[in-house]
């Protein structure tokens, strides 16, 4: 019997090529197996010398599985599996009426790729409403256009964000960063002036109210630069809108509103910005690794000058004064830096502006095992940012501007100990658009980092002791666990 004559010979599986019909696959061939189109698959047919047409029959069908030739084990596994299938004869001993007798004398299906299993099918395949699923030449049953490795969260979904508030901070960076972001985009804002909303060209609403923007089922994340006293109710009323939240530093005016807002279960990172930047990242991992060994002290501080009046930070109804404006900044740094721990008790003293705000706070920070830090905060000061790590075996110092490095500088930190000083280069980043992508990714499903509400609670925690302490003319305040 010729090949042409076989029962299947005009069938081609799903993995195999389809010859031109007047194109012999086999002509010229030896006795033997056809090599597989791709690696690790069984050979695609046999080439058999002509005998007679029984015997032929009988042999392609052993050497496919079919029968058991003499002598052999038969095969084993699911029937058809990697072996030419065939109509099964009726089981010997039953009438042809029998279950069992049906079972038999049914055809089996053929598998889909030969030597494997039926591949697994979506559960959109066969729908209409889809281009049909076709076959790239691999018999896998993969519809087209779908990917071989699942895409980054991030870059499955584009978190859209709703700003409430469009004052400087959102101007200047937190609305240029959205639009540099990956998986960012500014869908919407609200101010009570809806022209400085609009001056942000949001892709969405511009609105005037807040509440409207919370209602936005377009917005997915809100982002909140609101004078710190609007941080905790309108964190709590976003939360309850069903939307995650970035809110500014200081994320509550103590410890028990920063609580409060962890009581609603909901999602809320600060926007500790700095945080984000890679030279705070680096120094952090040398930390870790004991570069300058256990930490021993720690000097921080930022100053500035030039607050005009009227501005919030001249008002404490609203939040204003050093220690909630860049003292968030020393405080964190001196938390992070003694590996997270919290102080013991606080030493501070302040100087009041008439309208009742800290103008100027130096305090010192105290740990059970004899760690100290020295931190100071200012809004009536010349300009000044600093940052030093001093451990038992060496020192760390980040130069320049620790806390408000932005992007387009390069920077660097500076390590001294041991053999001598090295001078680590920082390339440049911009930590806004850093903190906006991997809170964004976060949201999405995907990696990245966001700051632990325990760490915003914490430095709550601080400042209601340097308050205590510096309100009591310097006298030792605990810091509440």
């Amino acid at each position: 019997m010729g090949l042409g004559d076989h029962p299947q010979a005009g069938l081609a599986r799903r993995h195999q090529r389809r010859p031109h019909p007047a194109a012999h696959a086999l002509r010229g061939r030896g006795r033997g197996g056809v090599h597989p189109l791709r690696p690790g698959r069984r050979g695609q047919a046999q080439v058999v010398r002509a005998r007679h047409p029984r015997r032929t029959r009988r042999l392609l069908a052993a050497r496919a599985g079919g029968w058991p030739r003499r002598g052999r084990q038969p095969c084993r596994g699911p029937a058809g599996a990697g072996r030419l299938a065939r109509a099964a004869r009726p089981v010997r001993g039953r009438r042809r009426g029998h279950p069992a007798g049906r079972a038999a004398e049914a055809p089996q299906r053929l598998p889909p790729r030969a030597g494997r299993p039926p591949a697994r099918r979506r559960p959109d395949v066969g729908d209409p409403a889809r281009v049909a699923p076709q076959c790239r030449g691999h018999g896998g049953g993969r519809p087209v256009g779908t990917r071989r490795r699942p895409a980054p969260a991030a870059a499955r979904r584009m978190i859209r964000w709703g700003f409430l508030g469009a004052g400087n901070i959102a101007r200047s960076a937190l609305a240029p960063a959205v639009r540099a972001a990956d998986g960012a985009v500014l869908q919407a804002v609200a101010a009570r002036d809806p022209a400085r909303a609009a001056a942000l060209e949001p892709a969405g609403g511009v609105y005037s109210s807040y509440e409207d923007l919370l209602a936005d089922p377009d917005v997915d994340a809100v982002y909140i630069s609101l004078p710190n006293d609007a941080h905790l109710p309108w964190t709590v009323r976003a939360v309850a809108a069903g939307k995650p939240v970035l809110c500014e530093k200081p994320l509550g005016l103590s410890a028990a509103e920063v609580d409060q807002i962890a009581a609603t279960g909901g999602t809320v990172v600060e926007a500790s910005w700095y945080r984000w930047h890679p030279r705070i990242r680096l120094a952090q991992g040398l930390l870790a690794e004991g570069r300058i060994g256990a930490v021993r002290h720690v000097t921080a501080g930022f100053t500035f000058a030039g607050v005009a009046a009227g501005n919030y930070r001249l008002d404490p109804q609203r939040g204003g004064g050093a220690m909630y404006d860049v003292g968030c900044y020393v405080v964190s740094a001196a938390l992070w830096a003694a590996g997270g721990r919290a102080p013991q008790e606080v030493i501070a003293n302040a100087r009041w502006s008439d309208s009742g705000v800290d103008l100027v706070a130096e305090a010192v920070l105290s740990w059970a095992d004899g760690t100290t830090a020295q931190i100071r905060a200012a809004i009536d000061e010349p300009g000044r940012q600093w940052l030093r790590i001093t451990g038992e075996t060496g020192e760390l110092e980040l130069p320049g501007e620790p806390y408000t490095t932005v992007g387009g500088q390069e920077t660097e930190l500076v390590v001294s100990g041991g053999p001598g000083t090295e001078r680590l280069a920082v390339p440049a980043a911009d930590a806004y658009q850093v903190m906006v992508e991997e809170t964004s990714s976060v949201l999405a499903g995907g990696p990245g980092r966001v700051l632990p509400l325990a760490e915003s609670r914490a430095v709550a925690a601080v400042l209601d002791a340097c308050f205590t302490s510096a309100r009591a003319g310097g006298e030792p305040a605990p810091v509440s666990p």
